[in-house]
């Protein structure tokens, strides 16, 4: 019974958390400042997240400006957001694999084709960049 007991509590204290955590990831994402405090208020209107909200408070929120997204997202960052350039780029790399145990074909494979799609994203991007920059000095000169 107790065992019973025990697991249906953390089961809820589980649930708890994922969604805080869930919300807290919203938050990081928000893209402008108006949104972040959006989602800052959905997050901190549960009143069991209180103390979590204190601690926040104090420990995240000053430092908001060097993570949150509505904040970052104002300098050149080149969507690199991890603190190192190799830790950005091996998430990306798990990401690509998904699975631990493959054989290292899959992982060649994985590889060629990330490494395909980040030069696909990267040509994408500059010409998209060129084509908006001629666009905007199209000035007639005769009229």
């Amino acid at each position: 019974m107790q065992a019973k007991i025990q697991k249906e509590i953390l089961g809820k204290e589980e649930e708890f958390y994922k969604s805080f955590l869930s919300d807290w990831k919203a938050v990081i994402a928000a893209k402008t400042k108006d949104e972040w405090k959006e989602k800052w208020k959905d997050l901190i209107k549960d009143k069991g997240r209180k103390r979590m909200k204190k601690y926040f408070e104090r420990t995240w929120l000053p430092l908001k400006e060097k993570f949150c997204h509505a904040w970052t997202d104002d300098c050149m960052h080149f969507n690199q957001r991890a603190t190192s350039r190799v830790d950005g780029s091996h998430n990306s790399l798990k990401r690509a694999i998904k699975v631990s145990t493959r054989d290292l074909k899959h992982v060649v494979d994985a590889l060629k084709r990330l490494v395909d799609k980040q030069v696909n994203e990267w040509h994408y991007k500059m010409n998209a960049t060129k084509i908006r920059l001629v666009q905007a000095y199209q000035i007639p000169l005769f009229d």
